[in-house]
């Protein structure tokens, strides 16, 4: 579930909203990558590699026109 939210939020660019199981929130940019066990994240501070299996929750954030 988690995977295939990742893949549609990278696949158009779109803002994701991560919280790890530990209880941190990150906010960034998805982008493709072509590891399939780690989430890669652009934010301000730069590029983050998330495994999946420490991603609780995944929200998109999308801009409707």
């Amino acid at each position: 579930m988690i995977e295939a939210e990742y893949t549609i939020a990278a696949s158009y660019g779109q803002k994701v909203i991560i919280r790890l199981s530990n209880g941190e929130i990150i906010i960034g940019t998805a982008e493709l990558t072509m590891d399939l066990h780690r989430a890669k994240i652009t934010t301000d501070d730069g590029v983050i590699w998330i495994p999946f299996c420490d991603i609780e929750d995944l929200q998109r954030s999308i801009i409707l026109h």
